[in-house]
């Protein structure tokens, strides 16, 4: 649940700061569960490894969505 809103969040902002991308997606989530936001941030990780998002290469704290 939490890696698909992660996707929808960032499919509909394409680019996006990391310290802005979690606390959306617990907001987004806080009717489900309460997400912790170091597990969210794990999760962000993974969905990079996996090439849905990737790091800006002079920022990166900023995620490009890959589509």
């Amino acid at each position: 649940v939490i890696d698909s809103y992660l996707v929808k969040r960032m499919k509909a902002s394409k680019t996006m700061n990391v310290a802005a991308l979690i606390p959306e997606v617990c907001k987004d989530l806080s009717f489900m569960f309460q997400a912790h936001p170091p597990f969210v941030r794990k999760r962000v990780d993974e969905l990079i490894d996996q090439e849905f998002f990737r790091k800006d290469e002079s920022d990166p704290r900023v995620l490009h969505y890959i589509a």
